[in-house]
């Protein structure tokens, strides 16, 4: 079986508002808090995963520190699924990770909510390795508490509402939009070497949109330690040399090009200083992950840039043993580039290439070409799938994953967010698809969930 690809990369661009200017972050929150005038304007938001609340309500003339709500314990994975599973059983070497919830609020005495505050952590549990599992929980409580404990932007919901309530032109306008903070982990990667996280903390407090920062948190699951990435390479200068170089060439592709600020030759960013940030990097089920904030790369719609270094890749490079990845393969397809791999197992390699046409527009269609033929405009099958129009196109992403080791096949994962308009959030879901010796296309089913969580079984 040749599972060999020349060329996969990633790239995942959020898109978190209407197209906005280069103007600064700290210029439009200077705006934001001067001008009372945009209050009533809302950001929409994405919460992956079903958690459950408990709420806490504090009057707006109290005083107190944020309280603790009581704590929801969460699975790892939910949803729902017409894939026929091929294992259902727990991988002993995976830690075991459940989720948390806190969630309070402040509301003025009239019931208006003022401020909402939402949590969502994981728990790490190591089977025989509870002290590097204590470790883990630490770290990540660290920061918990952190979010936990800033009133920074409850206590400006409760000066901007005093403002409001004081000016009847704006009462006579608008109504009164809560401001809110959000923190969210989800795992990146899970196995007897390696846990990762990717964390977003993001706030709203007025305005056109919302602001957050994201940074990576990666530990060896052997002894609980933080992992640096100087640790990453055997011979650290010539590995932060060489990802960088692979770097470099992903930035001059048209994808890149297209949501990157124009190179007008005044140096506008350096993409070394930018990627190379602490915590600016995790570990994913498909490659190492570097990514930028809104604003460095880009402009603000275009949210965080990643740049994906493939597993292959990484170990020419020189990535440490324990940093590998030896389960189930997962690719991610990178738009423009071709990907030659043995998909049937037939002992020939398909050129294989997906990409997105006229993205964020009305008319966004989705592209998936194998040996010339395109599956999603020809296929039956493929097009019936894809056409519902609450499908967000878009954000669509490609894999090739191998859901069965044991057998010569590599399937094929088309993860896509679900948007349902009267729910506050998108729901992912995976179709999934397997390409037959004969060039036909055969549907397996679709699940909820993200391909890229280590915990889902396809």
């Amino acid at each position: 079986m040749n599972k060999r690809f020349l060329y996969v990369v990633m790239v995942s661009a959020m898109v978190l508002c209407s197209a906005c200017t280069g103007q600064t972050a700290l210029e439009e929150e200077n705006e934001t808090r001067s001008d009372l005038s945009t209050v009533n304007e809302t950001v929409a938001k994405e919460t992956f995963g079903t958690v459950q609340e408990t709420e806490t309500t504090i009057p707006i003339e109290s005083e107190a520190v944020p309280k603790t709500a009581e704590v929801s314990e969460t699975p790892a994975t939910s949803g729902t699924s017409d894939i026929a599973e091929i294992d259902t059983s727990d991988n002993p070497s995976r830690a075991k990770i459940t989720f948390e919830t806190r969630k309070d609020n402040d509301a003025a005495e009239d019931g208006t909510i003022l401020y909402t505050n939402l949590c969502v952590y994981p728990v790490v549990t190591i089977k025989g390795n509870e002290a590097a599992a204590g470790k883990i929980n630490a770290a990540i409580q660290t920061r918990v508490d952190a979010f936990l404990t800033d009133t920074s932007i409850r206590e400006l919901a409760r000066e901007d509402y005093q403002i409001y309530q004081s000016n009847e032109d704006l009462k006579s306008e608008y109504s009164f939009s809560g401001y809110d903070q959000n923190f969210d982990m989800i795992v990146t990667r899970n196995d007897s070497n390696v846990i990762s996280f990717y964390i977003t903390d993001s706030y709203y407090a007025g305005g056109p949109h919302g602001y957050s920062s994201s940074s990576g948190l990666n530990f060896n699951a052997r002894t609980g330690e933080l992992i640096a990435f100087s640790d990453l390479g055997e011979n650290t200068k010539t590995f932060h040399a060489d990802t960088l170089d692979f770097l470099k060439e992903l930035a001059a592709t048209n994808t890149y090009q297209s949501m990157m600020w124009e190179d007008d030759g005044t140096s506008r960013y350096d993409l070394e200083q930018i990627l190379y940030q602490d915590e600016r990097w995790y570990f994913s089920t498909y490659g190492l992950v570097f990514f930028s904030e809104p604003y460095e790369l880009g402009a603000f719609y275009v949210g965080n840039i990643e740049f994906t270094v493939p597993y292959a890749d990484l170990n020419e490079m020189g990535l440490r043993e324990p940093y590998s990845y030896h389960d189930n393969l997962t690719l991610k397809l990178q738009t423009e580039e071709i990907c030659s791999f043995d998909l049937n197992g037939d002992g020939k390699e398909e050129e294989i290439r997906f990409y997105i046409d006229k993205p964020g527009s009305a008319n966004t269609s989705l592209h998936f070409i194998i040996n010339g033929t395109d599956y999603a405009t020809e296929h039956a099958g493929l097009s019936a799938q894809f056409s519902d129009g609450a499908y967000l196109f878009c954000w669509t992403q490609c894999f090739l994953y191998d859901r069965n080791p044991d057998d010569d096949i590599t399937e094929i994962a088309f993860q896509m967010n679900y948007s349902d308009w009267g729910k506050s959030a998108a729901i992912p879901s995976i179709f999934l698809y397997r390409y037959e010796k004969d060039g036909s296309l055969t549907y397996l089913g679709k699940t909820e969930g993200t391909v890229t969580d280590p915990a889902l079984i396809l």
